[in-house]
């Protein structure tokens, strides 16, 4: 099923996850802070959450979108 597809217009709420080269932690924090700065001016953006690892390096962004529709666009 696409997003497309989905009915209703209550919140939607994505989450993405990347895993970051040893070393290269600080940089990409830095390059989040831009990405959640950009998010911002998204029409139906409800805001940007960024978890860090407690160990290893992998990351996690939680997305959270006024609706559907906004997560197709």
């Amino acid at each position: 099923m696409s997003t497309t597809q989905l009915r209703g217009g209550g919140p939607v709420t994505s989450v993405l996850t990347g895993q970051v080269r040893p070393g290269r932690e600080h940089e990409f924090e830095d390059w989040t802070r831009g990405v959640t700065r950009c998010a911002r001016r998204f029409p139906g953006n409800e805001g940007v959450s960024w978890l860090r690892p407690e160990e290893g390096h992998r990351y996690h962004a939680v997305v959270r979108l006024r609706d559907a529709r906004r997560l197709a666009d």
